[in-house]
């Protein structure tokens, strides 16, 4: 539809930057990055006692199992960074633990 408002000349140059490709991983991974920013906006909205967010809630976690299914770096990104991503930009600055946590539980995961 949004290509359609375009003038017929340009039509066909804009289409391909528009119109995704579904089987393209590079589209899945950003898809799933999308729904990991809006699972950690739910997850900060109900910590802060924001009720309106428990039905985003569900659906994030339905769409994030769903990935971490079918994409192992998203499963990877949340056993090990989701945690800490939770926190606010001051409280995962404030130490870097959370970066020796990461690269421990890598390291024990590459040992098995």
């Amino acid at each position: 539809m949004l290509i359609k408002t375009l003038p017929e000349a340009l039509q066909a140059r804009y289409t391909p930057l528009i119109e995704q490709n579904k089987d393209d991983d590079h589209v899945t991974l950003a898809k799933a990055a999308d729904v990991l920013c809006a699972y950690l906006k739910c997850d900060y909205e109900l910590s802060k006692s924001n009720s309106e967010f428990s039905n985003a809630m569900q659906e994030m976690e339905i769409q994030l199992k769903r990935y971490r299914e079918k994409i192992p770096a998203v499963d990877y990104f949340c056993l090990v960074f989701l945690e800490d991503a939770k926190g606010t930009l001051d409280e995962q600055t404030k130490d870097l633990e959370w970066i020796e946590r990461a690269n421990t539980l890598h390291l024990e995961s590459s040992d098995q």
